[in-house]
């Protein structure tokens, strides 16, 4: 059945060029509400005045009677008009000679313009502006983007055996990945730029991510999941972005995309990839573990009550915590690794899990030092969270993460996570000072700092956990649960004051 078009509208004017304002400006009200740019719209008006021009001289006779219909309609890739009409018959020679450009159109008004001979329905020229660099929602209407339903289970269709063919996305597949991606989870997925399909093209034009696609038999994308490199040099990247569309759901695609990538990841010479597996269900744990992701951290209420997943209808009432899972690919020259005293067993627990031999090295005594503090703060607004890596210790660096926390806070943002360098000398005394500003252990993750690997710390501003509704699958979790827990500050207080009620 086709979708209605919900932005779809049309006029009809008699032959008389006294009709031209109106039609010039009920184009360029509908142009306006698409989204298109004051220039755009005067140079789309500027087109149909030249279309209109040539209906009016060479397809009535003077004195004839007779209507043109002026459709305005938004399609995937921009804005359509057409102008129909039945009047006299002409070919596109006529418009090859007095448009510039012909029927290839000018750029600066439009990028293309079509000419149709309709027979006993008359005749048609179609004018096509692309919408450049815009969202999803400026591509489809808004019933197309409405969320998945899932089909039901009865549907022998549905749950045939499907085999997909899996590979890098191409230009033609951005549209209807960003699609995929807006009726899943709306407008409130952390990374943006998966809701413009420029955008994510041209991301994996520079390679700074991988995005694959699963295609069904029928030829419809199935699914999409993508390797997302950190900065430039690094050796890791995470995978992410996953989704498959509902009617696709159980029948293996998630794990043909997951294969695919990890198998890219290693034919790039990674030394290692990551994922985040969310906490409310061990399904995606368990996919993790099934291709060889170990686990190495807990992040706490990192998935917020605003992230919409349009196709889980039962209701959280917190925030979602996280699973972090690694996976090494090959060996790589680790550097030495300086761990906090305080958390030495832990950190050294989860590197015995992973396989992974740490070059374990005593921090020196401290000295002095005026050096600046460098570090990167990366925020998500509609996640409510921020990440800070420490790129290098100085003199100041407590003070300065103080004041950049306490600006945090005043944002709004509910969730910090801090990355410290193991292999920095200082980070075995600055931890301890850092979680006197109420921040606590996460967790580790491999390579995770640019130089060495990362120590994850978390801080939480005013949100609630609530650990009964995080589930964890494996033994290594459990214990990474139970320790993270005991260290959150949050649910000390939590509990004296249950306690002293």
């Amino acid at each position: 059945m086709a979708l209605e078009r919900c932005e779809y509208s049309k006029i009809t004017v008699p032959n008389d060029r006294g009709y031209t304002d109106a039609v010039l400006q009920y184009v360029q009200t509908v142009a306006e509400k698409i989204g298109f740019t004051h220039r755009d719209v005067e140079a789309l008006a500027s087109e149909v005045k030249r279309v209109i021009s040539i209906i009016w001289e060479f397809s009535f006779e003077p004195g004839e009677e007779g209507t043109v219909e002026i459709i305005c309609e938004r399609i995937p890739r921009g804005f359509k008009i057409a102008l129909r009409d039945k009047g006299a018959p002409f070919d596109k020679e006529v418009i090859q000679r007095l448009i510039p450009g012909g029927i290839n159109g000018s750029k600066e008004r439009t990028d293309d313009i079509f000419f149709h001979n309709l027979g006993a329905q008359g005749k048609e020229i179609v004018l096509v502006k692309r919408l450049e660099n815009k969202d999803i929602t400026d591509y489809y209407d808004a019933c197309e983007l409405g969320p998945y339903t899932k089909p039901p289970q009865s549907t022998p269709e549905i749950l045939a055996p499907q085999r997909f063919d899996v590979r890098q996305i191409t230009p033609e597949d951005a549209i209807e990945v960003s699609k995929c991606i807006y009726k899943t989870y709306g407008y409130t997925y952390p990374h943006d730029y998966v809701y413009y399909p420029e955008k994510l093209m041209e991301l994996n034009e520079r390679g700074r991510i991988h995005s694959a696609v699963a295609v069904a038999e029928n030829g419809k994308i199935a699914g999409h999941c993508a390797l997302q490199y950190g900065e430039k040099s690094a050796s890791m990247a995470e995978l992410s972005q996953g989704v498959v569309i509902p009617e696709f759901r159980g029948m293996g695609c998630f794990n043909r995309l997951t294969d695919y990538l990890v198998k890219r990841a290693a034919a790039d010479g990674l030394f290692g990839i990551y994922s985040q597996s969310v906490t409310n269900h061990t399904g995606s744990q368990k996919e993790g573990h099934r291709f060889g992701f170990r686990d190495c951290g807990i992040t706490l209420g990192v998935i917020p009550l605003s992230l919409e997943f349009k196709t889980m209808l039962a209701p959280r009432g917190s925030r979602i915590s996280v699973l972090l899972q690694y996976r090494q690919l090959k060996a790589w020259d680790r550097p030495p690794v300086f761990l906090p005293a305080h958390h030495r067993e832990m950190i050294l627990n989860i590197y015995r899990y992973l396989g992974l031999e740490t070059d374990l090295k005593d921090a020196p005594p401290e000295s002095p030092t005026d050096a600046s503090a460098e570090f990167k703060t990366d925020v998500s607004s509609n996640m409510r969270y921020a990440r800070i890596l420490v790129k290098k210790q100085g003199g100041h660096l407590i003070r300065d993460i103080e004041t950049k926390v306490r600006a945090l806070c005043l944002e709004k943002t509910e969730v910090i996570h801090l990355l410290l360098d193991l292999a920095d000398p200082g980070t075995a005394k600055t931890a301890k000072r850092i979680e006197n500003l109420g921040f606590f252990f996460a967790g580790i993750l491999p390579g995770g700092a640019g130089v060495g690997d990362a120590l994850i710390l978390q801080y939480l501003n005013n949100v609630a956990i609530r650990y009964e509704e995080v589930q964890v699958e494996s033994e290594m979790a459990k214990k990474l649960m139970d320790y993270v827990g005991s260290k959150d500050p949050n649910r000390f207080h939590e509990i004296v004051g249950n306690d002293s009620s």
